[in-house]
């Protein structure tokens, strides 16, 4: 998938973390998703306290352009989802089938939620 393709997925901030967590988005009636290995690794990142080291050792050894302690810590957060950003133009998303988990729901639906 190219880099304007990537781009295209996202609608809003979350998609971004929520693609590089193993989301299926549909986009042009296709469906992408990234590898199994790469959804592991970023749901662990994200539910691990990581992110939140980053963005406050960033805002420590950074120099800030503005005084003001909350612009500061926008300004971190704006870099930090940038940084996120890029990481998802980079990670290889591939194109699934639209009916990968269509057995499991079939017999959800037809012998309830086990």
């Amino acid at each position: 998938m190219n880099i304007l393709k990537k781009m295209k997925l996202v609608n809003s901030i979350f998609d971004i973390f929520l693609i590089k967590t193993g989301k299926i988005i549909k986009y042009d009636k296709k469906s992408y998703q990234v590898s199994n290995w790469i959804a592991i690794i970023f749901k662990f990142y994200y539910r691990s306290t990581i992110p939140l080291f980053i963005i406050f050792f960033s805002f420590l050894l950074t120099p800030h352009f503005f005084e003001n302690l909350i612009l500061q810590l926008m300004e971190i957060i704006v870099l930090y989802t940038l940084f996120e950003y890029l990481i998802l133009i980079i990670i290889p998303i591939n194109e699934v089938s639209q009916f990968k988990d269509l057995k499991k729901e079939i017999d959800m639906r037809k012998y309830g939620n086990y």
